[in-house]
């Protein structure tokens, strides 16, 4: 102890063992990566688990003296142990009792390494001990577990592995030596595990590194020899190469004993081997190892020093040379330096080791005694030759002496002098003790008198801090002067003062509370206020229906004609936080300066006086009760900013469901900020109950999060419309928070109110607007007031919504909270945190049936009402869908519910599965509604059918628009390619081609129809049915168009004039690229699907025009099948039939309601045609009549004309096959020659049938007309025909 007392520390290796063991600890298990000051970690596993634990019980090393105290008792069970191993062989290797003193007294260098350098050497070799005095009681398995745990502090213990291994094999043969080898290898393999499951080669390379390169500045044994040598590869070679033949050597000589090596190759054996023989092995196995050391330091000492007693007393020497040497020895330890050669000690023992016999001894003795002998005549030489520097050395230590006599002689008579100046004051002793009492006395008055001064000015400077912000001064002021005014103060007992400690004890209380709500005012105002505009977000004007203009701030110069900034502005400007500064080590500010200059400094100094305070413990419960009633709160001041500003720069409605989005990128920043000024709290609530050693227990980072999700739930219930509106807030407690802190007395009523007047209102609203704007310029408040907005500052969120509650809120919500969900789980290291799950359970479970279930009750309300037919013919409207003829309501309906889709579909990307089947749900309902509607206007009521009831049955152009091969007939003629104006290379042009595409039309139409007999209801005679018809023809083919530009078709290649495939390029839409990303969303089987749907409804709008196509037609047949019912076409007169008038005002009727319903290109496509149909009709009708006379042909071609010209009107071009028919009727009018010159010079216009037919009619007509004229007619008629087709 009195080493540690006297002896300072000095520093070799400690910090650097700290350095390293830190690394560990910090988690770092790779061993190449354990460094110190001193170099890379060389030790085993053991040695950083011992330093580990000294670690921690030295305060991280900080408490050397500890270190000290602990290296001290070690040094004292080292000790013991010793002694124990030298007592139990003492007596029989005779052993004096004064080697004792020797190993407990003089070893100097031992105390050093012990408790002044802190070395680990002492800790292996105190186990190393412990484990020979286990194999002193034939615990050999136990001995050898202890050997390896100190072979893992350091490997210098496996010097005595070779005497350790000779003894194994003495005891118990090989079978007892192996397990016992295994166990020392496991002991090093379990100790070494967390590295070498790391990085074994570097574990092994550097705590078992047994080429390690020594400095040649700090050897010992080797400083004769010159540095290049001691560092060359090949001395270590020999070093180690003698190493080993000595141990051999010596195995062989001394510790067999003269017996045969057979000796150590036995399997079993069960030797009895003494003490004595047990020690000497080891010790001589260390020592030969510390002989041939590349190496030594002065640290290495222990490593053989309580050996040497042995080994030098097991020598031949006289005891005299015996004690001479040890006494060599430890002299020449207590010396730092050596750098001469080898020490003397290992020329003694040298020359002792090559002694065999007395003879050789003795001869030793002489020259020994011979050097010595020479030695002292060189030291005679020496004073010979420097006798006058010898001289003057004694000359001037002399005078050196005489110098400290005198000194000793003042001091002498110094302390003469104090005692007698002591004689004297112990005589005036009463006096003055008298005199220093008073002196105390009136001290201890004035004392406290400025105490009680400095006690009435405390209220005053309460204020003054309370003021000014400096909360720190403020609380230490007032615990002092509460604690002197307290029993235990120096002014408690003063009476006067206890009306003045009854003030600071409630202002102490009151204290307490206003930290409490001056902390939550920086967590959650401050951190939600600035002085600069809102950057984020920038509000989407044109989106909100407005124009748009940049929003200016307080930091943004004013536009003309600005006058000042409105309230909203200044709330919203308001609304970007500074970031918090974290607290820097540069000491206080100055009492003069503004502590929350520097927000977290400011929050730390909150913190300290409240644990001066004592209520760190109150403080944390009120955060956490008030942490979700502050996070509505500030969602509430966010709503109403965003609402003013919105109200002020746009100039539009509030009810946007884009000021909610706006409203939550706000209020997701301002959560940010609040939970980094939490994150600043919480590092200094335990800083500070780390430092005053506080109980209680703090809440964490995550309870934060887990408060703002809570609150943005119920927020998100509110705006989606989830459930009532109290439920939003019901989890939230408020009845624990008492804002206002003073009682208030019974509210005075009033006769009349006035504040609620629009007069008062509108005064009132603009002396506050005032008032903020005076604190916005002069700098004296960061927050535009909004307190008088909340009733005892309550949130009330239900009453300041920026949008209608509805649950299609959450499209525009549902990336931002989303995103920020995800900012949470990274911030809570969860897979998803709470507003995750209820984001997309909401999704999943509530907004998709709602959407689907809202659609189709829309669209059940249209279709099974009237209002499925309802046409929209207002241009506004027209106009906004992008059509100009008058479509379907229901049509424009569900594409505006289609369109949504598509808008909730790309806003929400992740479901766009779920609202693409939603979507194809639609669709198909919508068309089997329009199918419906389809059947329903082509359909009619039929009297007379089974039970004598009516029946529906469909018309006959419904009937052939459905048959396919009507349907594809049509549809290859030329004017269905014209209509459809598709591939316009193979449409076919020219009058014959076209004229032959009619016949072929009138051919097949009339031969059906001949086939039948139309009643009425065969056909459509409503035009308000045809008008529906077309209009939904119309609506269906731009509902189509619209879902072809939603999910174009695929570019198939087209074959060009030579035959070979090109690719088509087609232009995209502005649509088109509307819904690219949609379409990159979709799966291809809903994208088939949608292509799908589209073909359906095109399908079934030219069914519809087909339909009405064919329509005309039956109407033509239905009025003039009863021309061709007539055998006998004689009439008395040659007015026009009333079926042909008839059939004309149907035809005008079908035009005129077609005009408003079809494209201009439509309604000739109806008409189209037409006139060879009749032409064809009217022909067959002369082949049915068997005898007509003059005025039936009057009166069929005044028919004939009446046709004409009603078509001629419809399609403003004369029709030519009625030309043709009204000419082959009029043949009638002509005799045979008048027909033949007819052929002859027109040509054949008709074919030979038909010129049959003239002639059969002709035949009854005129008279003298019998049968042979008539065949001989037919001859000439068929060599005409010949001749004119040739």
């Amino acid at each position: 102890m009195a080493v540690i007392w006297i002896v300072p520390y000095t520093e070799i290796d400690w910090k650097a063992y700290m350095q390293e063991v830190e690394g560990f600890l910090n988690g770092t298990w790779d061993y190449t990566q354990l460094k110190g000051d001193t170099g890379p970690l060389v030790y085993p596993a053991g040695f950083v688990y011992i330093y580990s634990a000294l670690y921690y019980v030295t305060g991280r090393g900080s408490n050397l003296r500890l270190a000290q105290y602990i290296f001290a008792g070690l040094y004292l069970f080292n000790l013991a142990t010793v002694l124990a191993l030298y007592n139990r062989v003492a007596k029989a290797l005779q052993l004096p009792a004064f080697l004792l003193v020797f190993l407990g007294c003089t070893a100097y260098r031992v105390h050093s390494i012990f408790v002044l350098r802190l070395f680990n050497d002492p800790v292996a070799i105190f186990l190393l001990y412990v484990a020979i005095l286990l194999f002193f009681s034939d615990q050999w398995t136990l001995g050898c577990l202890v050997y390896s745990l100190a072979v893992s502090i350091k490997m210098n213990v496996l010097l005595y592995s070779p005497g350790l291994l000779v003894l194994l094999l003495l005891a118990h043969g090989w079978y007892g030596t192996l397990p016992r080898l295994l166990l020392c290898a496991v002991v090093q393999v379990v100790l070494g595990a967390p590295f070498l499951l790391v990085n074994l080669p570097g574990y092994m390379t550097r705590s078992f590194d047994m080429g390690r390169q020594f400095l040649y500045q700090w050897t010992v044994n080797w400083r004769c020899l010159p540095e290049w040598l001691f560092l060359h590869r090949s001395f270590h070679a020999l070093l180690l190469l003698l190493h080993l033949v000595v141990l051999l050597a010596f195995a062989a000589k001394h510790w067999a004993r003269g017996a045969s090596f057979g000796r150590f190759l036995r399997w079993k054996s069960k030797e009895k081997l003494q003490k004595q023989d047990i020690l000497w092995v080891l010790f001589t196995s260390n020592f030969i190892g510390m002989c041939f050391a590349r190496s030594l330091h002065y640290q290495f000492y222990i490593w053989y020093f309580h050996t040497l007693p042995l080994l030098v007393w097991s020598s031949p020497l006289p005891a005299v040379l015996k004690v001479l040497v040890l006494v060599l020895v430890e002299t020449r330890q207590m010396s730092y330096g050596g750098k001469s050669g080898p020490s003397l000690l290992q020329v003694v023992i040298r020359d002792l080791a090559d002694s065999y016999d007395d003879e050789e001894r003795v001869a030793q003795r002489e020259k020994l005694k011979a050097d010595l002998d020479l030695a002292a005549e060189r030291v005679d030489t020496l004073v010979r030759d420097h006798k006058d520097q010898l001289n003057g050395a004694l000359v001037t230590f002399g005078s050196i002496d005489e110098k400290l006599r005198e000194s000793q002689d003042k001091v002498r008579l110094v302390k003469s002098h104090l005692t007698s100046c002591k004689s004297l004051l112990r005589c005036k002793r009463d006096e003055l003790k008298r005199l220093w009492l008073e002196d105390q006395k009136y001290k201890h008055m004035l004392k406290l008198l400025e105490k009680m001064q400095k006690v009435h000015e405390v209220p005053n400077l309460l204020v003054k801090y309370r003021e000014s912000k400096h909360y720190l001064q403020a609380t230490e002021v007032l615990v002092n002067s509460v604690a002197q005014l307290c029993q235990e103060g120096e002014l408690a007992s003063i009476e006067g003062l206890r009306e003045l400690k009854a003030d600071l004890m409630k202002q102490k209380e009151e204290l307490h509370h206003e930290l409490i709500d001056e902390l939550h005012r920086h967590l959650y105002r401050v951190t939600t206020s600035g002085q600069r505009p809102l950057t984020t977000p920038v509000l989407p004007v044109q989106a909100l229906g407005g124009k748009k203009a940049p929003l200016q701030g307080p930091n943004m110069p004013l536009g003309k004609g600005s006058r000042s900034l409105s309230r909203a502005q200044m709330e919203i400007s308001a609304m970007s936080p500074p970031p918090i500064k974290e607290q820097d080590e540069s000491g206080e500010a100055g009492v003069d300066a503004d502590p929350q200059l520097d927000p977290a400094r400011y929050v730390g100094t909150l913190v300290e006086a409240l644990s001066i305070l004592g209520k760190v413990e109150d403080a944390v419960k009120a955060i956490q009760d008030r942490m979700e009633k502050e996070l509505f709160l500030v969602i509430e001041r966010a709503a109403l900013a965003v609402t003013r500003q919105a109200d002020q720069e746009l100039s539009t409605k509030l009810n946007q469901p884009k000021l909610l989005a706006w409203l939550l990128q706000v209020c997701f920043e301002h959560f940010r900020n609040i939970v980094q000024a939490h994150k600043v709290l919480l590092t200094h609530l335990h800083q500070t109950r780390r430092a005053f050693k506080g109980q209680y227990t703090l809440y964490q980072e995550a309870d934060v999060w887990i408060a703002v999700q809570h609150v943005l739930q119920a927020t998100l219930e509110l705006y989606l419309d989830i459930g009532e509106e109290s439920s939003a807030l019901d989890h939230v407690n408020f009845s624990h928070v008492d804002l206002k802190r003073k009682s208030k007395g019974p509210k005075k009523q009033h006769l009349f109110h006035f504040e609620s007047s629009r007069h008062a209102m509108s005064v009132t609203s603009y002396m506050r607007e005032q008032h903020d704007l005076e604190l916005f310029k002069e700098g004296g408040a960061s927050v535009p007031s909004t307190e008088h907005m909340f009733q005892h500052d309550q949130p009330s969120v239900a009453q300041h919504l920026v949008c209608k509650p509805s649950p299609k809120n959450v499209v525009v919500v549902f990336g931002l909270v989303r995103n920020f969900a995800l900012e949470i789980d990274e911030a809570l290291k969860v897979h998803h945190c709470d507003l995750y799950l209820f984001l997309h359970d909401y999704v999943d479970n509530n907004f998709l049936e709602r959407i689907k279930n809202d659609y189709f009750e829309k669209l059940t309300a249209m279709v099974k009402t009237e209002a499925a037919k309802s046409v929209a013919s207002d241009q506004k409207t027209l106009k906004s869908v992008g059509s100009k003829l008058s479509v379907l309501n229901s049509v424009i309906k569900v594409w505006t519910m289609v369109d949504e889709l598509l808008v909730l579909t790309k806003d929400l990307l992740a479901y766009a599965q779920n609202f693409v089947e939603i979507l194809l749900s639609l669709l198909q309902a919508y068309l089997d509604s329009c199918n419906g509607m389809y059947k329903e206007l082509t359909t009619s009521i039929v009297e007379g059918g089974l039970g004598g009831g009516s029946m529906q049955e469909a018309v006959t152009s419904s009937k052939w628009a459905r048959d396919e091969d009507i349907s594809r007939m049509i549809r290859s003629l030329s004017s269905w390619g014209k209509l459809q104006q598709t591939n316009k290379s193979k449409l076919i042009d020219g009058d014959d081609k076209q004229h032959n595409h009619y016949s072929k039309e009138s051919e097949l139409l009339v031969t059906n129809l001949g086939s039948e007999q139309l009643q009425q209801w065969s056909i459509v005679t409503n035009p308000e049915r045809l008008r529906l018809l077309a209009i939904l023809h119309e609506s269906l083919d731009w509902f189509s168009s619209k879902l072809k530009e939603m999910v174009p078709p695929p570019d198939l290649p087209q074959e060009n004039q030579s035959g070979v495939s090109v690719p088509v390029v087609r232009v995209t839409t502005e649509t088109e690229n509307r819904y690219l990303s949609l379409r990159e969303e979709l799966s291809p089987s809903s994208l088939i699907e949608l292509l799908k749907f589209q073909a359906n409804f095109q399908t079934l709008s030219e069914m519809a025009i087909v339909t009405l196509h064919l329509e005309t037609r039956c109407h033509c047949f239905y009025y003039l099948q009863p021309l061709m019912a007539k055998t006998s076409y004689t009439p008395e007169t040659g007015d026009i039939e009333p079926f042909v008038r008839q059939l004309c005002t149907d035809l005008k009727d079908i035009e005129t309601v077609m005009v408003g319903a079809l494209w201009t290109d439509k309604c000739r496509y109806l008409f189209d045609g037409l006139g060879h149909f009749i032409y064809t009709i009217l022909l067959k009708s002369a082949f049915a009549i068997s005898q007509i006379n003059k005025k039936g042909v009057n009166k069929m071609c005044r028919n004939i004309s009446a046709l004409q010209e009603c078509l001629s009107k419809i399609m403003l071009v004369r029709e030519k096959e009625l030309d043709t028919a009204r000419q082959y009727f009029e043949l009638l009018l002509l005799n045979d020659e008048e027909v033949y010159k007819n052929i002859a010079d027109q040509g054949t216009q008709f074919n030979l049938k038909d010129y049959e037919n003239i002639f059969r009619l002709l035949r009854g007509l005129l008279p003298g007309f019998d049968e042979d004229k008539y065949y001989t007619m037919i001859r000439r008629l068929k060599q005409i025909c010949s001749e004119d087709s040739v």
